[in-house]
């Protein structure tokens, strides 16, 4: 059989290892809990999205509706906003080349 040392040095091992594991699972409880706290916003969003989810399929139609009317102001708001990104996103590049030159 194994003689004394190995033993002992085998259960010194062993501890070793279970107190390594403790510390671990309790690193592990600690980081679920913290991530846990992070994104609990997230429960309560798909929550309020499955609560609403009839009334929000009632009122797409109809938000659609008005949103593409002929003489709707949301409409016009939505195609000055696109000009405005479209332009944007052409100027600044300029903008930015102008100043990095000073």
């Amino acid at each position: 059989m194994f003689a004394t040392a190995e033993l002992n040095a085998l259960e010194a091992r062993k501890k070793l290892l279970v107190v390594k594991s403790e510390v671990y699972r309790a690193t592990l409880a600690l980081e679920c809990a913290r991530l846990d706290e992070s994104v609990g916003w997230v429960d309560r969003g798909i929550g309020f999205a499955r609560q609403t989810y009839p009334i929000l399929v009632l009122l797409a139609p109809l938000a659609g509706y008005f949103l593409v009317a002929r003489k709707s102001i949301f409409r016009g708001v939505l195609t000055k906003a696109t000009f405005g990104w479209q332009m944007y996103r052409r100027v600044w590049p300029l903008v930015k080349a102008l100043f990095a030159e000073k």
